[in-house]
């Protein structure tokens, strides 16, 4: 027996007297919490083995991401080469790499970062610095390998000091000047082996470009260097004498030696070298030594924001969906926890019980995660390596296991599980002691409906809709702000603008999944008219809200991240579209003809035919070609095939761009306003809308009428056909005609040689001219006919040979075709296409499946505790009459309900902050609607259908009797 204060208060017992008096307060105390902790770790773990089954939804919950985010882990780590491997792969064996400048310079230690200064003159790098004993130069020259673009890398590849930079793989090395190398993947693609010949086309040497023939005796690879190369002998190709060319970024110095430290780094810098050393990349100097400039991080911020975003967002997901199931097991546990309060457990040490048990199941799924994630990460890792498989740029460069890394995995998953456990563990603690003892059906909450608790379940929904309609309105209001300010683009301000409204548009977001149980009771009020297995599920999930909440949470997090994600993709796929520039109209390839001066094929000659007429023949193999047109340009060549600036030796005509007084940013009404104020402006005004070929000298196309068709994507209207018949030009853009005339500039070579003024030719010429806007945008800004050209005295040349197709050629097929026609046409000229469709976005696929995989995943652990907690309803069910067909019906209505309302609500709130981001960023709005519609209405069905398709009747409503 107790006393009256002893016993009137369940689960508030105390110790004995004698216990308290036998020992000190302070070391019982200690005792009593360590006996209380090991207690609760104990009970946690039986109620996880008891309840194993039911916690193996949640392992697999959270140990799948665990597994997944590891093996990445393995993979991006192994992708990424240590210090060590770092500096052999770029070194080999020697101290350094130097190129030279021309004048004194600043950098930091992995050379990202360079600051020049004052000129000087050039000295040898080792006469700079002490302890080199030879410098090895390596020069690249690009050009083509039979059909195949490739860069030669002319140079003492196979030194021994190169060792761990190349690796022979099989073969020797060149002993004569026209043997050579190659890399394995252009012996592959060129189809290459030892001891055939190939030819390097247009080879650049002394005497000018010229065709080598050189015979292949080996096969050479680079650890992280480009795939199509040639190595062969300086002497194929000599440099020239004296000092390197300062803008010559394609020659590579290598010192032979010491070790090259900081302050030798320096010396070299004041010389006029940027240096990469071994040394200084293992032991780079301290911040703030004087010289050192910062490396470039390069996107290692991006990257980690975006992990850190994409680690809460899952974090957050698996927390939603394993705090149901922990919400299920707690209620079914009320019994234990009664008893435990009966025997004097408090409130804290029954949250603790439960919340533990949320530890034990982390523990055990990140264990599991890790292990299956590691192993296959470093499985897949070794079978490639073992395979020699080739990855392309994706690098393999051995097993590195990023401990830190998955470390931080494991505990983050810990963590996971236990918030997730952590709400249902507050609730089931407020336990109703002698209801539980007696096996009674309510929760176990102590609160009645006229409690304080009450009111506070009436204020969330309010709470929740004001948080809700104060992030939808900021996020607007936070677009607007951006948009309607002349803040500049980059800004601080402007970046708070952003940062307002990405916190908008969470706040709306905890505001709409704060409303989810209200929203899910509202259904369920308004059910009554609805077929009986839709108003079961409506009725199933207001009775356990507790477990489809969260679910339905889940899918709306996901949906919101997922329609913005792909809302903003599709924003800046289209605002790319419209900037790109595209050198030849949609649905067409063309035959482009190089236009160096020394490769220019003259228009008309038999040259020009014989090479029309193979490329025709090339193309028409593979593809059906519907047409062709010839385009010619009359602007001669200012550059040779090597790259360098030859003078021109004819008239250089250009149509003139007219800039009105309201669209010169320069001047007139728009000075001294912004950038957004300028384009908001003058976006109204046809007239400000300028050709792409508008700030270029080369925009003239000239072509016969059939091309005129092709330039423009449709058929000429009658004045402009008019015009170019009569000898006049067709303009893209208004801004080039001035009351119905074109001006044509005339440059001599001479003045091209000092530079002229684009907008006011000293010398011109003007023709009739009629706009006509083209379907896509294309090379030029107007259209002239032969005739005129001619009748102007301008020398045309071949400029590409436009073929119509009528269907979308594949990647094989152009690959194929364009390596015929650049060998038909030796190497003259080289195949071009412009697109014929919108192009595939990878994003809004992977927005898509991250959409559907977590909508499954939520209708799973919704529909599975469902039916393992509304098992009494089922049985019930089956009492009165209810049919299989009925059950599984139930259960697709369950399935839409979850998924439904989740996708609704998140796609209504993605659109939000889509909507004002673009607003913002001044970007197209352009949701992709027919995606928008898979996820509102495809994918409830699908996952519904799953769901009922699945469903079966359980073993015990045939074994156990009808009612209890």
């Amino acid at each position: 027996m107790t006393t009256g204060d002893e016993g009137s208060r369940p689960g508030h017992g105390r110790p004995p007297r004698q216990a308290r008096a036998t020992a000190p307060e302070g070391d019982g105390r200690r005792r009593a919490g360590r006996a209380s902790s090991s207690a609760v770790d104990l009970v946690a773990r039986r109620q996880v083995l008891k309840r194993l089954r039911q916690y193996v939804m949640v392992v697999l919950l959270i140990a799948l991401p665990v597994a997944g985010a590891s093996g990445a882990a393995v993979l991006v780590a192994s992708a990424q080469p240590t210090t060590a491997q770092e500096i052999e792969s770029t070194l080999g064996q020697t101290a350094a790499r130097v190129q030279w400048t021309g004048a004194e310079t600043r950098q930091s230690p992995d050379t990202t970062s360079q600051a020049q200064g004052d000129p000087v003159t050039w000295r040898p790098a080792d006469e700079v610095v002490p302890g080199v004993d030879r410098v090895l130069t390596l020069r690249t020259i690009y050009t083509r390998v039979g059909t195949t673009p490739a860069s030669v890398v002319l140079g003492p590849v196979t030194d021994p000091a190169f060792e761990g930079r190349y690796r022979l793989v099989r073969g020797r090395a060149p002993e004569q000047a026209d043997e050579a190398l190659v890399t394995p993947s252009l012996a592959r693609d060129a189809d290459l082996t030892v001891g055939s010949t190939t030819t390097l086309h247009r080879l650049v040497g002394a005497d000018g470009p010229r065709d080598v023939e050189v015979r292949v005796v080996g096969v050479l690879s680079q650890r992280d260097g480009l795939d199509q190369q040639v190595f062969a002998s300086e002497a194929l190709s000599p440099p020239p004498a004296g000092a390197p060319d300062p803008n010559d970024p394609f020659t590579e110095q290598y010192l032979v030696g010491q070790g090259v430290d900081w302050s030798e780094v320096r010396a070299l810098g004041r010389a006029g070298y940027v240096t990469w050393s071994g040394d200084v990349i293992a032991d780079p100097p301290a911040p703030g030594t004087p010289g050192l400039m910062s490396g470039v991080d390069g996107n290692a911020g991006t990257y980690a924001a975006l992990g850190l975003v994409f680690a809460v967002f899952a974090g957050a997901e698996v927390a939603l969906l394993a705090g149901a199931a922990f919400g299920v097991g707690a209620r079914r546990q009320r019994r234990t926890l009664a008893v435990l309060a009966a025997v004097g457990a408090d409130h804290r040490t029954l949250t603790r019980v439960v919340a533990r048990q949320g530890v034990w199941v982390g523990v055990v799924a990140a264990v599991t995660g890790l292990a299956v994630g590691v192993d296959l990460g470093i499985a897949a890792v070794t079978l490639a390596l073992r395979s020699g498989a080739d990855l392309g740029p994706f690098s393999l460069w051995g097993v590195h296991v990023p401990g830190v890394v998955v470390a931080g995995i494991g505990l983050f998953a810990v963590l996971v599980s236990w918030v997730a456990a952590v709400v249902p563990a507050r609730r089931a603690a407020r336990v109703d002691v002698m209801a539980s003892l007696r096996g009674g059906t309510t929760a176990g909450a102590t609160r009645t409906p006229r409690s304080p608790g009450s009111t506070r379940r009436l204020r969330r929904p309010v709470v929740a809709a004001a948080l809700a309609a104060v992030g939808v309105l900021a996020c607007l209001g936070a677009g607007w702000v951006s948009y309607g300010t002349s803040v500049a683009v980059g800004s601080g301000w402007w970046w708070a603008g952003f940062t307002g409204l990405a916190v908008a548009a969470v706040t709306a977001l905890v505001g709409v999944l704060l409303l989810v149980p209200t929203v899910l009771h509202a259904l369920g009020r308004s059910s009554t008219r609805a077929p009986v297995p839709l108003r079961l599920a409506l009725r199933d999930a207001t009775h356990g809200v507790a477990r489809t909440a969260p679910a339905v949470a889940a899918v709306t997090t996901a949906v919101f991240v997922a329609v913005f994600g792909a809302s903003m993709s599709t924003a800046a796929s289209q605002q790319s579209s419209r900037s790109t520039y595209v050198p030849f109209p949609d649905g067409t390839v063309a035959v482009a003809y190089d236009l160096a001066a020394d490769l220019r094929v003259p228009a008309g000659s038999p040259e020009a035919d014989r090479l029309d007429e193979a490329a025709v023949a090339a193309v028409a193999r593979e593809l059906p070609v519907t047409s062709e047109v010839t385009w010619l340009t009359p602007v001669p060549g200012d550059f040779d095939s090597t790259g360098s600036s030859v003078p021109v030796d004819a008239v250089t005509p250009w149509a003139v761009v007219h800039v009105p007084d309201r669209c010169d940013a320069s001047g007139g009404r728009l000075r001294g306003l912004s950038g957004r104020e300028i384009e908001r402006v003058t976006r109204a005004d046809p007239a400000c809308t300028f050709p792409l070929g508008g700030s270029s000298y080369d925009n003239v196309v000239v072509t016969d009428d059939r091309g005129l068709a092709v330039a423009l994507g449709a058929e000429p209207s009658a004045e402009a056909r008019a015009a170019f018949d009569s000898g006049g030009v067709v303009a893209f853009d208004p801004s080039l005609v001035v009351d119905g005339q074109v001006t044509i500039g005339l440059a001599s070579p001479d003045e091209v040689a000092r530079g002229h003024d684009l907008s006011d030719p000293s010398r011109s010429m003007t023709v009739e001219g009629v706009v006509q806007r083209p379907t896509s945008f294309t090379d030029g800004a107007v259209v002239m006919s032969v005739e005129t050209a001619r009748a102007a005295g301008f020398r045309l040349d071949q400029q590409a040979l436009v073929l119509t197709l009528d269907r979308q050629p594949t990647t094989d097929e152009l690959t194929r075709v364009g390596a015929d026609v650049t060998a038909t046409t030796d190497g003259r000229a080289s195949l071009q296409s412009a697109s014929l469709g919108s192009p595939f976005d990878l994003g809004l696929l992977v927005a898509l499946v991250a959409a559907t995989l977590v909508s499954a995943a939520a209708a799973a652990v919704a529909l599975g505790l469902a039916r393992a907690e509304g098992l009494s309803d089922q049985i019930t069910m089956q009492a009165v009459g209810g049919t299989d067909r009925q059950r599984r019906a139930m259960s697709f209505w369950q399935g839409v309900v979850v998924v439904g309302l989740g996708a609704a609500l998140g796609t209504v709130l993605g659109l939000v902050p889509a909507a004002a981001m673009v607003w913002a960023a001044d970007l197209p709005f352009a949701p992709p609607w027919w995606a928008l519609a898979v996820v509102v209405v495809v994918l409830p069905l699908v996952v519904a259908a799953g769901s009922a398709l699945t469903s079966r009747r359980p073993a015990s409503l045939v074994r156990r009797p009808v009612l209890d």
